[in-house]
C-alpha cells in the first residue's frame, strides 16, 4: 500500500472507506467523493499497460448489467477505474450454498449472457466469471446481476468465459461447484442438458463458439428470454427475484413469446441438426433425463 493509500486518499478526489476486495493484480475500495459525497468504487490495476487498455475499453461502453467505469486515474503509474457502487450482496452470498430454482437460473443467465456477449463485441473477454463477480444490484423490489473483475482481453478467449458461464449455471442448480467428471443434474429439459453439457466440454472447440448460440441452446424453450438477452432488457421476473406483473402488464410480452416460438425453434434447430449429423445417435433415455448421463469430455 502506498502513502497515498495509507492516508486514505486517491487523485485528490476520493476518500477511500474500506477494501471490498483483493486479488494479486488488483484491489477495490469504497471510497466517497470528497466534493459530491456521493460513494464509488475505485479499483486500482497493478498492471500498468494491459491494465490501462482494459480500463479504456470498458470505459467505452454501457451495458445494463455491466458495472460502468466513469473515470480512470492513475495512480503511482497504475491507472485506477472509477466504477460506480453497487448496493447489494454477491451471487455467492445470495445463494449462501443453497441451489436456486431452475426459472431463477435461466432469468439471471439471460442477464449475464447479455453482458458477456457486449463485453465480447468491443475485445473484452471477462476471464474470472464465477459467483463473486455477479453482484446484485438492488433495483426497487429485485436484484439486478452486474458484472465485475473483467480479466486482459488478450490472455483469454470467448470460449473460456462460455465454460465458465456453464460453470456457473451449475453452480445455480445444484449449490456445489462443478469439477470435471461430476455428473450433471438430472431431469433437466433436453435443451438445458445440452447447453450445459456443451459449455463443460474439456475441449474448447467443443463449447459454442459466442454467447449468441449458447443463448440460442440454453432459452430454446423461452423466447421472451431469448429476447431479453438480444436486446439487453429487464428479463420476465419470478417470485425470488421480483413480483410478478398483472396480466394487463403482461399480455403483450406473452403474445410476443407465441409469435416468436416457432422462429427461434427453426432458427434453433438449423444451428443444432449439422452438429446432431456429425454425432452418433444419442440414447433417447439420455434425452428425456431418464438415466444418468456421462460426464462432459
Amino acid at each position: 500500500m502506498t502513502a497515498a493509500e495509507e492516508q486514505g486518499v486517491i487523485g485528490n478526489r476520493f476518500v477511500l472507506e474500506q477494501v471490498l476486495s483483493q486479488r494479486p493484480h488488483a484491489v477495490v475500495y469504497q471510497a466517497r467523493h470528497i466534493a459530491l459525497g456521493g460513494l464509488f468504487a475505485l479499483k486500482l490495476v497493478r498492471q500498468a499497460g494491459t491494465g490501462l487498455h482494459r480500463a479504456r475499453l470498458q470505459a467505452q461502453f454501457r451495458h445494463p448489467n455491466l458495472v460502468a467505469v466513469s473515470d480512470i486515474l492513475e495512480h503511482q503509474g497504475n491507472p485506477v477505474m472509477v466504477m460506480e457502487f453497487i448496493d447489494g450482496p454477491t451471487l455467492e452470498d445470495w445463494m449462501g450454498g443453497q441451489p436456486l430454482a431452475l426459472e431463477d437460473m435461466l432469468l439471471l443467465m439471460s442477464s449475464i449472457l447479455s453482458a458477456l456477449a457486449a463485453a465480447h463485441s468491443v475485445g473484452i473477454c471477462h476471464g474470472n466469471l464465477d459467483a463473486t463477480h455477479v453482484l446484485l444490484a438492488r433495483g426497487g423490489d429485485q436484484f439486478i446481476p452486474r458484472l465485475i473483475s473483467f480479466s486482459s482481453p488478450d490472455r483469454h478467449d470467448v470460449r473460456d468465459d462460455i465454460h465458465d458461464a456453464g460453470r456457473l449455471i451449475y453452480l445455480m442448480l445444484t449449490g456445489t461447484p462443478w469439477t470435471p467428471g461430476a455428473p450433471l443434474p438430472e431431469g433437466l429439459p433436453s435443451n438445458i442438458d445440452i447447453a450445459l453439457n456443451s459449455s463443460l466440454q474439456t475441449d474448447a472447440a467443443r463449447r459454442p463458439p459466442d454467447c449468441v448460440r449458447f443463448a440460442l441452446l440454453l432459452f430454446a424453450r423461452d423466447p421472451a428470454l431469448m429476447e431479453a438477452f438480444t436486446h439487453a432488457s429487464r428479463p420476465p421476473t419470478s417470485q425470488h427475484l421480483r413480483s410478478t406483473a398483472p396480466l394487463s402488464a403482461r399480455w403483450p410480452a406473452m403474445l410476443a413469446t407465441a409469435l416468436g416460438s416457432a422462429l427461434l425453434t427453426l432458427i434453433l434447430l438449423q444451428w443444432v441438426a449439422p452438429m446432431l449429423r456429425t454425432q452418433p445417435t444419442p440414447d433417447p433415455a439420455l434425452i428425456t433425463g431418464t438415466s444418468p448421463r456421462p460426464p462432459p469430455r
